[in-house]
């Protein structure tokens, strides 16, 4: 931390899952749900202690739908919710640039 310019701290606050359709014969069981991710994001200038944004808040979401169970479609589904989000995050940041 001492030789970079700038500080990016990013603090995973919210995962949710919500049902978005249900099975056809049982309306009570999921067929599809919407995976949703949401972090906090500050980016701290280390020289001048300049704080260019704090608390900037990013969501991203995703459908999962689970013919082969839900623990398997979410657990692959939770790398591209945070790739999704690290691109929104530096997408963001470098746009000024």
């Amino acid at each position: 931390f001492g030789r970079a310019d700038a500080t990016l701290e990013v603090t995973l606050f919210g995962y949710q899952r919500e049902r978005s359709t249900t099975q056809l014969h049982d309306t009570a069981l999921g067929r599809s749900f919407r995976l949703r991710l949401q972090a906090r994001v500050s980016l701290l200038n280390n020289r001048t202690k300049e704080t260019y944004f704090s608390n900037r808040e990013f969501v991203v979401t995703e459908e999962v739908f689970i013919d082969d169970g839900l623990q398997g479609a979410e657990y692959q589904t939770i790398p591209v919710l945070a790739f999704d989000l690290a691109r929104q995050i530096k997408n963001y940041v470098l746009s000024v640039w």
